[in-house]
């Protein structure tokens, strides 16, 4: 969650403040800052853009209590925008105020297109993530056991040889070059499991950059 959110001065009044605070919680929507003395917005998941101090809680649903400017929406969702075309489509009062109707409608598209972006943004993300696993898949990964297989040899040849036998061997090409040759067997094994780790490691790290991209600003603790 945004750690200024509760200190942010484009906040609308309790209890809608409070109201607010709980929809980003749920991560139900984000607020959006527009730079310096420019009021944010708050952005819903569900298609809907609103001024953020205009926001108000009425009747278990947000709305935009004022006018409202280009690329913003009344409500926070298509089904309130709806429900808003049809009351007034039955009131004769305003039934003739076509530029009312239309516009309700004209968010309803807005509101469309804008999920329409957002899930698109999911399956970008989605191939990449796809295209990651297939790499993963491909990351050499080597047998830690044949360097215990290796060590194995060394110890017994140290445990089962007195210290003078020890010391003839390092004075023999032929059993200096066997022990250094299992050593040298350990640190393959070592360095290809550290190269696989490595591999590992960054495709995490793609992966975590992948999910804060796509996640935004938005809140997915709960």
């Amino acid at each position: 969650m945004q750690e200024d959110i509760y200190n942010n001065r484009w906040l609308p009044p309790s209890p809608h403040k409070e109201a607010v605070i709980e929809f980003v919680k749920k991560g139900r929507a984000h607020i959006e800052e527009r730079g310096h003395n420019v009021p944010p917005l708050l952005i819903c998941e569900d298609g809907g853009a609103l001024e953020l101090h205009k926001v108000r809680y009425v009747d278990g649903r947000f709305i935009a209590t004022e006018g409202y400017e280009a690329k913003t929406t009344k409500y926070t969702d298509v089904c309130g925008t709806i429900d808003e075309f049809k009351k007034l489509l039955q009131d004769e009062s305003t039934q003739s105020n076509l530029s009312i109707l239309t516009e309700l409608i004209e968010n309803a598209e807005y509101m469309a297109q804008r999920m329409q972006r957002r899930l698109d943004k999911y399956r970008e993300f989605n191939d990449e993530v796809e295209n990651l696993f297939e790499s993963i898949r491909k990351i050499s990964e080597p047998d830690a056991s044949i360097a215990k297989e290796k060590s194995d040899k060394i110890r017994d040849f140290l445990r089962d040889n007195p210290p003078d036998v020890i010391s003839r061997a390092c004075d023999s090409t032929e059993k200096l070059e066997f022990l250094f040759s299992l050593a040298e067997e350990i640190r393959d094994v070592a360095n290809k499991l550290e190269q696989s780790l490595y591999a590992h490691r960054d495709a995490a790290i793609k992966l975590g950059a992948l999910c804060t991209e796509i996640k935004g600003a938005r809140n997915w603790e709960e």
